[in-house]
C-alpha cells in the first residue's frame, strides 16, 4: 500500500502545476535563446512569406497553442482510443485542410485586389 502511495503524487493538481511551470520555463528559455542567436546573427531568422505577405511570428504561437488546447480538451486517453476516434480525427483533418486551402485562395485574391492600392498609398505617403 505504501509503495503505491509513494509512486503517485499526493496532490494531482499540484503535480500538474509543477509540470506546467517546467514546460513554461523550458519554452521561455528556448525562445529567449533563439532570439539571442537570431539577433547575434548566429542563426538565420525563420521568416515565412505566403503570397508575398509576411506571416508574423506570433501567429505560430497562436496556432500551436490552439492546436494543443484542442487536443487536450477533445482527445481521449490513449488507452481509450477506438476506431471512431480515428475516423473523426481524419474528418477534422480534412475539414481543417479544406479551410486552409480556402483561406489561402481568399488571401491570394485579396492580395491581387489590394496590392496595387497599397503600393500606391505607400508611394504617395510621406517619404
Amino acid at each position: 500500500m505504501k509503495a503505491s502511495v509513494a509512486a503517485s503524487p499526493a496532490n494531482p493538481l499540484r503535480h500538474l502545476a509543477r509540470l506546467t511551470f517546467v514546460a513554461f520555463l523550458l519554452t521561455f528559455i528556448a525562445s529567449r535563446t533563439l532570439v539571442i542567436l537570431i539577433m547575434a546573427r548566429k542563426m538565420p531568422h525563420p521568416f515565412l512569406h505566403m503570397g508575398g505577405t509576411h506571416v508574423h511570428h506570433l501567429n505560430y504561437g497562436i496556432f500551436l497553442l490552439s492546436a494543443v488546447a484542442g487536443v487536450l480538451l477533445f482527445a481521449p486517453r490513449w488507452q481509450r482510443l477506438r476506431a471512431h476516434h480515428f475516423a473523426i480525427g481524419m474528418a477534422m483533418l480534412l475539414i481543417v485542410a479544406s479551410f486552409c486551402m480556402l483561406l489561402i485562395k481568399s488571401l491570394s485574391h485579396a492580395n491581387d485586389k489590394l496590392r496595387p492600392r497599397l503600393i500606391q498609398m505607400e508611394k504617395s505617403g510621406p517619404s
